[in-house]
């Protein structure tokens, strides 16, 4: 039976297998962050919240992590004194309605339009982000939507889309074809258009934490790759945790640690730190209030540099931010979780 007093819910994304949630968890080290703040961890499966579907993991005196099957009555999670929620769209289910939960539901639909963050949060950090009209009869509005993008090359991508799956980078005329087979397409959905950025590399007041990661971010410094600063914001109420972590994009031809997107632990001087943490608190804070959410969130905000020493903000992902696996990225996980653990228990009245 779930305690009232001490139980969170920890949503994943995939199968709700042993094998599968030790690698969401990090092998148990959020769990103990967790247990640190006296709060024990039911784990279920996207929207199932059905009797006997839960596991509760179970920490021995070593570390390892065991996860035992336990009946849970669908009535008994109200119990759940607070939950994160990594589903990317709102969570829906009846028996979750009233557990308060990071990111909530209406942060989450709020968050889920470019175009909407653009005009009503990111503006005066963000290139523009220009909703493409859906209705056939304007697509000379379209094809003068995109004359008026500066520069030879566009972005073209999913107003509501996440991950980059759908993002094609356009010459002009490509995008003038993109647009005719868009508005054929009965299927469509709503896109935005974004004048290309010229990125600079990381500024040298950021460093890796170590001798192999310093190493990954020279060497993308060389070799020109596409590189940001995606600055977490873990926010309760009032005050909010920044954690930083370097992200360098490589072609999929020119991989860097057999990946495409590699997540490096950083260093960032502090008259840097200092002058980025304010706008993405800042971001986080206006979309809680914007949003009339409840004041807990945990948000990732990017950064990228320009080549004459300025910087902007790539985009703001709220809805549901992949967050750092210790396995992975020790320095940068370990603040999330211990942050994430400080704001959940918090929302139970901890």
């Amino acid at each position: 039976m779930l305690s009232a007093e001490s139980t969170v819910a920890i949503h994943t994304l995939r199968n709700s297998k042993p094998a599968k949630l030790e690698q969401v968890v990090d092998h148990g080290r959020f769990l103990r962050d967790l247990a640190d703040k006296k709060l024990s961890v039911v784990i279920t499966n996207l929207n199932t919240f059905k009797a006997g579907e839960l596991l509760r993991p179970v920490v021995d005196s070593d570390g390892t992590v065991r996860f035992t099957p336990e009946t849970v009555a669908v009535e008994s999670l109200a119990g759940l004194v607070s939950m994160h929620n990594r589903v990317l769209g709102p969570l829906t289910h009846e028996a979750a309605t009233g557990i308060p939960r990071v990111n909530s539901n209406e942060l989450k639909e709020y968050a889920n339009s470019k175009s909407r963050l653009n005009s009503e949060i990111l503006g005066e950090y963000q290139v523009p982000t220009l909703l493409i009209p859906t209705d056939p009869a304007e697509i000379g509005t379209a094809i003068e939507m995109l004359g008026s993008i500066e520069g030879s090359r566009v972005i073209v991508k999913k107003d509501n889309g996440s991950g980059g799956g759908s993002t094609q980078r356009l010459d002009k005329a490509e995008a003038a074809q993109w647009l005719e087979q868009f508005f054929a397409d009965e299927q469509r959905s709503a896109h935005v258009m974004q004048p290309e950025i010229i990125f600079g590399t990381l500024p040298e007041t950021i460093r890796g934490v170590s001798e192999q990661e310093e190493d990954l971010v020279r060497r993308s410094r060389q070799e020109g790759l596409l590189t940001e600063l995606r600055l977490f914001v873990v926010k309760r109420q009032n005050e909010a945790d920044i954690i930083p972590i370097g992200r360098i994009v490589a072609d999929k031809d020119d991989r860097m640690g057999g990946a495409s997107d590699t997540y490096v632990d950083v260093t960032v001087d502090d008259s840097l730190m200092n002058e980025l943490a304010p706008v993405a608190q800042g971001i986080i804070d206006k979309t809680v209030e914007r949003s009339k959410s409840a004041p807990f969130a945990v948000g990732a905000v990017d950064f990228y540099f320009l080549p004459d020493g300025g910087f902007g903000v790539m985009e703001a992902n709220i809805k549901s931010p992949q967050l750092p696996r210790t396995r992975d990225n020790a320095v940068a996980g370990r603040a999330v979780h211990r942050a994430l653990a400080k704001t959940l228990a918090t929302m139970g009245g901890r």
